[in-house]
């Protein structure tokens, strides 16, 4: 007897979930232009699919009211392809959404916002305001159709992600492998460890296209001469080999930066032996690979156009570096102090190359100029050891600093 009841509890469940959706479930009026039909107040079960109809008594469904939707169970919504305006709240709190379909043929949506004042902070009522479970795929789709407030970035296994400010791909906001954030001086040595890194290319449908600003290691917020007081969020040191993906397009200032500190002693961060950038990659952003003292040889894509300032300073551990021709300058400082750093190729078509751009590099001895520079910046090669014929090629080139 008590499994039948059980089946029944079933089935009446399974019904509820999947139960037509007709005109009677929804309450409407009339558009302010009288044209179309404007969803007040859903009156339907409570079921985990929602489609809304094209149209209603006849007229096209164009407008979703104020919280019509909100604090629902919904798990995916079908909007139709008549949908022009969507109010504030429309469809607040519906936290296990994941799903939202827009049909093709709606390029744009009006989104209804205000600033109200809930539990003392103000917030702004957009329409999926808490949805925290929508998939990142369904949120590019509304981004792209016009909704105005930005999701809040997601942790999936041991990386923060968001969307692009574009919304067509993700951001590596942070890598977060649980490890805790304060450095003292007995920890230091303890928290070193060999780990390679593969960042995924996909999270949830939507390609991973830039690694965030300071995503693998953050600055800390105060300097202390207390070691405890020494705060280093995200703090980690990784000393194996990084790859990152290919769709990613830009690595952003400080991604894979190291702090070096000689007055309170302190290296910490993400200092990979070896870091595989991929073919569609861009835009190589300021002080990136700063301070990756492991770093011994770096393979810069050939799609590259963008190696910021101070890019890999300090990876005093950098043999051998290749350097692709669609880039026009290199940055001030972009390889200053990488000591082992013994010859540079600097292809045809750079045009400028930075101040300091190679300064300290103590063991820079030879160097292929091209026949496009016209710039060479203050004391680029100030501290090298190049032999007097490259020295007068350089001169010629118009460069005055001291070697």
């Amino acid at each position: 007897m008590k499994k039948k009841i059980f089946v029944v509890v079933i089935l009446f469940v399974t019904l509820i979930s999947v139960f037509p959706q007709t005109e009677d479930n929804f309450t409407v009026v009339l558009t302010d232009d009288y044209t179309g039909a404007k969803i007040t107040r859903y009156n339907g079960q409570s079921i985990s699919a929602l489609q809304i109809p094209e149209t209603i008594q006849g007229f096209p469904v164009k407008e979703i009211g104020n919280g019509v939707f909100a604090n629902k169970n919904f798990t995916s919504v079908v909007l139709p392809s008549t949908i022009e305006k969507i109010g504030e709240d429309a469809f607040y709190n519906c936290y296990n959404l994941s799903v939202v379909t827009i049909p093709a043929n709606v390029v744009s949506i009006e989104f209804v916002t205000k600033s109200v004042s809930r539990n003392g902070r103000q917030e702004n009522t957009a329409a999926f305001e808490r949805c925290n479970n929508l998939l990142f795929s369904s949120q590019s789709v509304l981004k792209l159709r016009g909704y105005p407030n930005n999701f809040d970035s997601k942790k999936l296994g041991n990386y923060i992600v968001t969307l692009t400010r574009d919304s067509t791909g993700l951001v590596i906001v942070r890598y977060d492998n649980g490890k805790p954030r304060i450095l003292n001086n007995y920890y230091q040595a303890q928290n070193q460890r060999e780990e390679n890194i593969t960042i995924p290319s996909i999270f949830e449908g939507m390609p991973v296209k830039e690694i965030g600003q300071n995503s693998f290691f953050r600055m800390p917020r105060s300097y202390s001469n207390v070691w405890p007081d020494l705060l280093l969020d995200g703090m980690v040191f990784i000393l194996g080999n990084l790859t990152i993906p290919e769709g990613v397009e830009i690595i952003r200032k400080n991604a894979f930066g190291v702090i070096n500190s000689s007055d309170y002693s302190v290296q910490g961060g993400q200092a990979f032996k070896s870091v595989t950038l991929p073919m569609s990659l861009k835009i190589i952003e300021e002080e990136a690979f700063v301070f990756c003292g492991n770093l011994n040889n770096i393979i810069i894509p050939t799609g590259v156009t963008t190696i910021g300032n101070s890019a890999f300073y300090g990876c005093d551990s950098l043999i051998q570096v290749t350097i692709p021709s669609n880039i026009r300058i290199i940055g001030n400082r972009a390889f200053s102090s990488c000591k082992k750093l013994s010859s540079v190729i600097i292809p045809e078509g750079i045009t400028e190359i930075g101040d300091n751009a190679f300064a300290g590099c103590s063991s820079l001895t030879s160097i292929v100029l091209p026949s496009t520079l016209n710039k060479i910046g203050n004391e680029a090669f100030r501290d090298t050891k190049f032999p007097l014929s490259i020295q007068a090629e350089l001169r010629r080139k118009g460069y005055t600093g001291s070697f």
